[in-house]
């Protein structure tokens, strides 16, 4: 049995070059770092905000579930 492989789009292929050099290219290295770091920040603080939103909306539909406590009074 033959497996398919699904079409590639070329905005989804990554070619990785080598240029053999004496010396590497710092600034090439340090912009994709930082690349690195900036997509890897962005991602962690849109799984926090989902989280606490998450965190948020199950909190406030847990104070309104919960019963009144008996003999309070009802807030004026």
């Amino acid at each position: 049995m033959s497996k398919r492989r699904a079409p590639t789009n070329s905005k989804d292929r990554i070619v990785i070059r080598s240029v053999r050099r004496k010396q590497p290219d710092i600034s090439k290295i340090a912009r994709a770092v930082i690349g690195l770091a900036l997509e890897q920040a962005a991602r962690e603080a849109a799984a926090q905000q989902q989280s606490s939103a998450t965190a948020s909306q199950t909190t406030v539909s847990g104070r309104s579930s919960r019963p009144a406590k008996q003999g309070s009074e009802p807030d004026a």
